[in-house]
């Protein structure tokens, strides 16, 4: 609750600037690539999953992801942003194999496996994560081409989650589920000025969850 009404004042904070500050306009667009640290907290079907009697074989993830971003921001100061950017397109899985093999009829979800037919267990979970980022830029001059630059914001996230496990031709367990929250960031950059009102900007951060790089092209108007 404490972090969502810090989001509000932001977001407040945002519009006023928008308002009443002459200061210029900018869009931006990046390509980003995600780093997540695990997919947590666990599904129920992953809890059945690894209940179920046999050893657990491999565990594979691919937790590394390119999504998509856009934004809007306005300078109220030569040297101070607001933004807000909306970020899609993040997509990561992993794939948890149980060997069930010589274990004879074991029951997965409430559904009864023959073992001898089908001696491995597969579970396939698939996050897609998009989220509403809010926050404000503090940047230092270092040369006339080059600024750089700290972000601390908030990030309104929603993950979805589908985990599935083929157990026959016909047979299939899945379930869905969605997480959401609100998680602080903060990010370090530089934006590159090639040409007059043209930026390039190159940015790291961290979430909670997952580590980001960015590269981005920010239009002044």
């Amino acid at each position: 609750m404490k972090q969502f009404r810090v989001f509000l004042i932001l977001l407040f904070s945002f519009c006023a600037s928008c308002c009443f500050a002459d200061d210029s306009w900018y869009l931006v667009a990046g390509e980003n690539t995600m780093t997540v640290r695990g997919l947590e907290p666990p599904s129920r079907l992953e809890k059945v999953i690894l209940g179920t009697p046999g050893i657990v074989g491999s565990s594979t993830t691919d937790s590394t992801s390119s999504f998509n971003s856009v934004g809007v921001g306005k300078c109220t100061a030569p040297y101070f942003c607001i933004e807000a950017v909306y970020l899609w397109g993040a997509k990561v899985s992993r794939t948890i194999s149980i060997d069930s093999s010589n274990l004879g009829i074991i029951s997965v979800g409430g559904v009864l496996v023959d073992t001898s037919q089908i001696p491995t267990l597969t579970l396939r979970q698939e996050a897609t994560l998009s989220a509403l980022q809010l926050s404000m830029l503090g940047k230092a001059p270092v040369t006339s081409w080059l600024d750089a630059f700290a972000r601390f914001g908030l990030c309104d996230y929603r993950i979805g989650l589908v985990s599935s496990v083929q157990l026959y031709q016909n047979i299939a367990l899945e379930e869905e589920s969605e997480e959401s929250g609100i998680s602080p960031t903060l990010s370090l950059g530089f934006d590159v000025k090639p040409f007059d009102g043209v930026n390039v900007r190159v940015e790291g951060y961290k979430t909670k969850r997952a580590s980001v790089f960015s590269v981005a092209l920010v239009y002044k108007f």
